[in-house]
């Protein structure tokens, strides 16, 4: 049979811990770690998962037994494999991948007549029953021992090495009470210290299960004491708001009160509200421009008292009318006036020097006297008009010509 995993779901120090040893083609693997790493542990995880969970469990300080599971793969000679996982109990400990019971003598088969007696002895040597199992040799057997031995290291001098031995063993160690000067005992003395305090911080199994009850105890009371105090809350915003509602609601009593007294009413429409308002607010503006109107009307009448009125003034009304109106006018030619007058001389100077250019013996004066050459240039410019509408006319006659000629020489082609 061969190992191939082994799965320390919860024994011991172990919280799904996981061994792969289906690698490499010998089947030797070495595990090693320090001090309290877990080594011992797996082996007893590895004979329980074999042969079961004993009764009295020394690995149930972190997990409770029936927590407990250890599980493996096995392959046999013949190459069948088996996934199995061991749980604590009297019967059906043994487990498929699927929590399915197995046969008890599932692992028998694979074990090949290996008792659990026969895998402690020649399988499961750990440390402790390695040197107890030496020195019973010893005790037990005395030169015969020591012959093995003797023989194991090449037929030397055993009983002078062991001689040695123990002299190296006086300068290490002394079992008097009191030596702390050699290597050995100092490091049983601190070993001793170590144990000691681990004692005083270590929990046992039940004041750490009792532990553990007063913590889930205490976060359910937590639990509770939350959701009390979230329904003491909504009730006491219920009741807040109720008292605040409380004003609120002997006005609407006052109000239901006052409703009754006023006996059947007609009902209004649904925008009476907003239409109250918006005449509410015309009436005010109305009274305000009322009141400016009336503020106005007195500061008038306060002037009209004042006025001196001259009937004389008042019959010739339309004249005075009048007036005013072509006072407008006048105003605005006054106005004109300047611009035009020197529109006149712009213009009067400009004549000038076109007259200086054209006719230099004649003065600004005498320019009447060349209307009839204005009225011949005026001709001139219109006949010059009508010779270039008269060339276009007889070059669209021409033209007309010409194509006349073409078609009809064309037409006595054909023919």
């Amino acid at each position: 049979m061969k190992i191939l995993e082994l799965y320390l779901r919860a024994f011991g120090p172990f919280t799904d811990g996981h061994l792969d040893l289906s690698g490499g083609e010998h089947g030797l693997h070495i595990i090693f770690g320090a001090n309290e790493a877990g080594k011992s542990s797996a082996l007893r995880a590895l004979r329980a998962l074999l042969f079961g969970i004993p009764e009295r469990c020394q690995d149930n300080f972190r997990h409770t037994n029936p927590n407990l599971r250890i599980g493996g793969r096995f392959r046999s000679a013949s190459g069948q494999e088996l996934h199995c996982f061991r749980k604590k109990g009297r019967k059906q400990t043994l487990r498929d991948a699927h929590d399915t019971p197995l046969p008890d003598d599932a692992l028998a088969q694979l074990l090949g007549g290996v008792d659990e007696r026969m895998f402690e002895r020649l399988f499961g040597i750990d440390h402790d029953n390695l040197i107890s199992g030496g020195l019973a040799l010893l005790a037990e057997r005395g030169r015969e021992a020591e012959a093995l031995f003797g023989a194991g290291l090449g037929g030397g001098n055993l009983h002078a090495v062991l001689k040695r031995l123990d002299q190296d063993a006086v300068e290490l160690f002394s079992a008097r009470r009191g030596s702390s000067s050699r290597l050995i005992n100092q490091q049983l003395n601190q070993f001793a210290e170590l144990e000691r305090r681990q004692r005083e911080l270590a929990l046992s199994a039940r004041q750490w299960d009792d532990i553990r009850k007063a913590v889930e105890l205490a976060r359910t009371r937590v639990l509770e004491l939350d959701a009390a105090l979230t329904e003491a809350s909504r009730q006491r915003s219920r009741l807040e708001r109720i008292r605040r509602t409380l004003p609120n609601l002997a006005r609407r009593e006052q109000l239901l009160a006052q409703l009754a007294e006023l006996g059947d009413l007609p009902q209004l429409s649904a925008d009476f509200g907003q239409r109250r308002e918006a005449a509410w607010s015309q009436r005010a503006t109305a009274f305000a421009s009322q009141a400016s109107a009336r503020e106005r009307d007195q500061v008038l009448q306060q002037k009209i008292v004042a006025v001196t009125v001259h009937e004389d003034l008042l019959a010739e009304a339309e004249l005075i009318d009048s007036l005013l109106e072509r006072l407008g006018s006048h105003r605005k030619a006054a106005l004109d006036r300047t611009r035009l007058v020197a529109d006149r001389n712009g213009f009067n100077a400009q004549a000038a020097a076109l007259l200086a250019q054209t006719h230099p013996a004649l003065t600004l004066a005498d320019a009447p006297s060349l209307r009839p050459l204005l009225n011949r240039r005026r001709r001139v410019s219109e006949l010059g008009d009508q010779r270039g509408a008269l060339a276009a006319a007889v070059a669209q006659a021409q033209h007309q010509f010409t194509r006349t000629t073409q078609q009809r020489t064309a037409a006595h082609c054909v023919n």
